[in-house]
């Protein structure tokens, strides 16, 4: 695997998801590569938004990779890794027990593994996609979970539960957490969801990328199916023909508050992020 590691001064590279249709089988106006490989088709309207610029206190990395317990040192540096001074943070993910998997954050010290954890290591399937971190104290992940009833469920985040967006399912959601970079251990994550069109239950969004800004707060790029949410988390999407391409949201530091978000195309916008 390739190494993920970007250097503060280069704008983030964006690993593409495909977009989900709502369970009336509506098309989407986008259809995205899949976990992370692969070009969109020559038909689709482009992404419309690129990450705001990062505060330079942080190291980015965003990718899909391969990371478990049991690897080496030499083993997890090929994985999605941000590095300071001798200390290194990596994450991925893992086939686990039967077809389960299992996303792994690690923590490297002088050449030596200090911690590594399973961020969700119950039944539904978990990936590890992207980091960022200061090198002191602030260490935020994204995940994507099919599923509730993980370890990431109930941390006290802006959706703080993979219900929190209405009744559960086996959609594909996105997760940003805050973890204990002296342990590994979660302090505070929310969920990033969407809603089905005919129902108020869980609908697929998967992560496009993740960058700390200048101020603190925790932006989320991601591709939604029908439809994405406001910050007071009501519907962005009227319904009919809308269908949205693209989703942007930032989080409070502490991952409680919505600040703003926005997507395009659809009709019912509240606060758009300026």
């Amino acid at each position: 695997m390739r190494r993920h590691t970007v250097v503060l001064s280069l704008a983030l590279t964006l690993v593409a998801f495909p977009a989900c249709s709502d369970e009336t089988g509506s098309p989407p106006t986008s259809v995205a590569p899949t976990d992370g490989g692969g070009n969109a088709d020559a038909g689709d309207p482009p992404y419309p938004y690129e990450p705001s610029p990062a505060n330079p206190a942080f190291q980015h990395a965003w990718g899909s990779s391969t990371l478990e317990c049991s690897m080496t040192v030499s083993e997890m540096s090929k994985a999605t890794t941000v590095v300071v001074g001798t200390s290194s943070i990596h994450v991925g993910w893992a086939q686990v027990s039967g077809n389960n998997q299992d996303p792994f954050i690690a923590r490297v010290d002088h050449g030596a593994v200090a911690w590594c954890v399973a961020a969700e290591a119950q039944g539904p399937d978990g990936r590890a996609y992207g980091l960022a971190w200061d090198g002191g104290q602030t260490l935020y992940a994204v995940y994507t979970v099919v599923g509730g009833g993980t370890a990431l469920d109930g941390k006290g985040g802006w959706l703080d539960s993979y219900g929190s967006a209405g009744s559960g399912g086996n959609k594909t959601v996105s997760v940003v957490a805050r973890h204990d970079p002296s342990n590994g251990s979660l302090i505070a994550t929310t969920f990033v969801a969407s809603q089905l069109e005919s129902a108020m239950k869980v609908n697929s969004l998967s992560p496009r990328a993740m960058v700390v800004l200048a101020d603190g707060s925790v932006e989320f790029l991601g591709n939604p199916a029908f439809s994405p949410l406001n910050p007071d988390k009501t519907r962005m999407c009227a319904g009919g023909s809308e269908y949205p391409n693209g989703y942007r949201i930032r989080f409070s530091a502490d991952l409680k508050q919505a600040l703003c978000a926005d997507t395009t195309a659809c009709s019912k916008v509240t606060a758009p992020c300026k």
